[in-house]
């Protein structure tokens, strides 16, 4: 039994609102950083000197939030839902990822 499938089947046995809670908090923290990001964006675009250098600073930390939470729903969406993992995974739907993969290895 893979990694995957063990995983899958202890959040199959436990509670069924706890996925769901678990996607609806992740979501919440990223929607967060999401405005956070967006109002960090707008002083820079605005602001000159220390407000500005500050507002980069926590664009920075906005954007590793959001991205900490795209990688969450990414990895948690495919150990939840088989019918997802097998659209992802298959041939020859993972081209595009494989594709991504190799040019960003060349770089």
């Amino acid at each position: 039994m893979s990694k995957s499938e063990q995983c899958r089947l202890l959040l199959q046995r436990s509670d069924p609102a706890v996925p769901k809670l678990m996607f609806v908090i992740d979501t919440g923290i990223a929607l967060v950083f999401g405005y956070g990001l967006l109002g960090t964006g707008w002083l820079v675009l605005k602001t000159e000197d220390d407000i500005r250098a500050q507002a980069r600073r926590y664009g920075r930390i906005c954007l590793a939030g959001v991205t900490i939470a795209i990688l969450l729903v990414s990895i948690w969406t495919p150990l939840m839902n088989d019918a997802v993992s097998k659209r992802w995974f298959s041939w020859p739907n993972i081209l595009p990822a494989l594709r991504r993969a190799t040019r960003q290895a060349h770089h």
